[in-house]
C-alpha cells in the first residue's frame, strides 16, 4: 500500500507540474527589462518604454508611430516636437506620472509573481522529497498531506495579495486610458494616430 501511495503521489506531482507549467506558459506576457535605466512593457497593440525619464509609446500598427513624453512634459510624435498649451501639458504630466507608477508597480508584481512561482516549484520538490518519508513507519500520507497543505496555504495567501495588487494595476491602467483619451481629444496629432 505504501508503494502504491508513493507511486500515486509521484504521478500527481508530475502531471500537476506539467499542467502548471502549461497554464503559466499560456498566460505569460512579453516584458523586457534592461538594467541600463531602460524598461519596456508590451500591452496589446502598443509598447511602453521608459528611458531616462521619457515615456515612449510605440504603436504596433503598420506605421509603428512613436509618441514620446519627456520628464518636462514635452510631447514628440514620430520625432517631431508638438506645441502644447498649459492644459495639455497638465494632461501630459498626469499621463507621464501615472505611466511611471504603473510600469513600476507592474514590474514589482511580475517579480513577486516569479518569486511565488519559484516557491511553488520548491514546494513541488519538497513534496517529491517528502514522498520518501512515507517509507518510514512513523510517517504516513496524512502527515505528508498536512505538511504540504500548510505550505500551499502560505503560497496561496501570497498569491491572493498579489492578485489584489494586480487588480489595482488594472484600475490604474483604466485611469491611464481615460487620460490618453482626453489627450487624443485635446491634441490633434494624437487624435490622428487613433491613440
Amino acid at each position: 500500500m505504501r508503494y502504491f501511495v508513493l507511486t500515486l503521489v509521484l504521478i500527481v506531482f508530475t502531471v500537476g507540474s506539467a499542467m502548471g507549467y502549461d497554464e503559466h506558459k499560456n498566460h505569460s506576457s512579453k516584458v523586457k527589462y534592461d538594467c541600463n535605466s531602460y524598461e519596456s512593457h508590451a500591452y496589446g497593440n502598443y509598447e511602453i518604454d521608459v528611458e531616462d525619464g521619457t515615456v515612449i509609446i510605440t504603436l504596433n500598427d503598420r506605421d509603428a508611430d512613436v509618441v514620446e513624453i519627456t520628464a518636462d512634459y514635452e510631447l514628440f510624435v514620430n520625432g517631431k516636437r508638438i506645441k502644447t498649451n498649459d492644459e495639455q501639458k497638465k494632461l501630459l504630466g498626469k499621463f507621464h506620472a501615472k505611466t511611471l507608477v504603473l510600469v513600476d508597480r507592474a514590474e514589482s508584481v511580475g517579480i513577486q509573481g516569479a518569486k511565488i512561482g519559484v516557491k511553488g516549484a520548491g514546494l513541488g520538490l519538497k513534496a517529491l522529497g517528502s514522498v520518501f518519508k512515507l517509507l518510514d513507519d512513523d510517517y504516513d500520507s496524512d502527515d505528508l498531506e498536512r505538511e504540504l497543505e500548510k505550505e500551499a496555504a502560505k503560497l496561496e495567501a501570497q498569491a491572493e495579495k498579489l492578485e489584489v495588487q494586480a487588480n489595482e494595476i488594472e484600475d490604474m491602467a483604466d485611469e491611464l486610458e481615460e487620460i490618453a483619451d482626453d489627450l487624443s481629444q485635446s491634441i490633434p496629432e494624437l487624435g490622428e494616430l487613433d491613440w
